[in-house]
């Protein structure tokens, strides 16, 4: 098994604040947290307050089985677009962290 794979099967990474805290603890200048909750085009909520809300919504769809009606395609939308700017700032900041060249070779 590698180390990967080690990490992955005995640490939680479901929420965000666990991803979070994870990284942090490999190493202390990654700060995905204060990378996600850094304002974001004049919204009320932060990048990680939206991840944390969409992680919330699958958990009640996944464990207790409550569908959202207010899930419509316009939302779906809306939490793969915050999704992908996530992701964008993150990888941002470990490439900046760990003095990387920042590359985005992939596209939605």
């Amino acid at each position: 098994m590698s180390i990967e794979d080690a990490i992955a099967e005995n640490l939680p990474f479901q929420r965000i604040a666990a991803i979070c805290k994870h990284f942090k603890e490999v190493d202390k200048n990654i700060d995905f947290a204060a990378a996600l909750r850094k304002p974001y085009r004049r919204r009320k909520i932060s990048l990680y307050e939206s991840l944390e809300n969409i992680v919330d919504s699958r958990h009640r769809i996944i464990h207790r089985g409550q569908l959202d009606l207010q899930l419509d395609d316009k939302a779906v939308s809306s939490m793969l677009h915050d999704m992908k700017e996530g992701i964008i700032r993150c990888y941002k900041h470990l490439t900046s962290v760990k003095g990387w060249g920042y590359d985005q070779w992939w596209g939605c």
